[in-house]
C-alpha cells in the first residue's frame, strides 16, 4: 500500500474516477468500453457500490497516470465480502482502452499548452500588448461557450 494515511473507500474511489471522466470528458460508454464492462458498471464502480477488478485497476492505473494502491479501498468496508460482477464484451475493449487514453493525453497536452500560453501572456510587460491578448482570449472563449 501506498504510505498515506488517508482512508479510501470504493466511493471515494468512484469519485475521483468520476471527476477525472469530467476533467477529460470521458463519458460512460467510452469508459465502459475502455475497461471491457457495460456502461451500467462504470455507473456503479462511480457511485461505488461495485469493487473494481485487478484488470480494471491495471487499466485505470494507466489510463489515470495513478499507482495500481490508488484504486484499493483501504476502509473497513474491506471485510465485507462483495461479489464481483464482470461483463465481457467482445475485442472492443483494448480499442476503446487506446481511444481514453489518447483522449486522456490530448487534454493533458492541450491543458499544459494553455498553462504556457498564460505564462506567456503574464510575462508581457507591456500592458496595452497583454490588454489586447486577453480581450483576444475572451472573444475566443466566448465562441467556444456558443458551441
Amino acid at each position: 500500500m501506498i504510505a498515506d494515511s488517508t482512508v479510501r473507500s470504493m466511493c471515494t474511489i468512484g469519485q475521483e474516477i468520476s471527476i477525472w471522466c469530467e476533467k477529460n470528458h470521458i463519458i460512460n460508454q467510452d469508459l465502459a468500453d475502455a475497461l471491457a464492462v457495460s456502461r451500467e458498471t462504470v455507473k456503479r464502480i462511480k457511485n461505488g457500490t461495485r469493487e473494481l477488478t485487478s484488470k480494471e485497476i491495471r487499466k485505470l492505473s494507466v489510463l489515470m497516470e495513478k499507482q495500481a494502491d490508488f484504486f484499493i479501498p483501504n476502509d473497513d468496508e474491506l471485510d465485507k465480502d462483495t461479489s464481483i460482477q464482470i461483463v465481457k464484451r467482445k475485442n472492443a475493449g483494448q480499442e476503446a482502452f487506446l481511444r481514453v487514453k489518447e483522449k486522456a493525453q490530448k487534454n493533458n497536452e492541450m491543458e499544459k499548452m494553455l498553462a504556457d500560453a498564460m505564462e506567456t501572456i503574464n510575462g508581457i510587460v507591456n500592458v496595452e500588448k497583454k490588454e489586447k491578448f486577453v480581450q483576444q482570449i475572451i472573444v475566443m472563449a466566448d465562441i467556444a461557450k456558443m458551441g
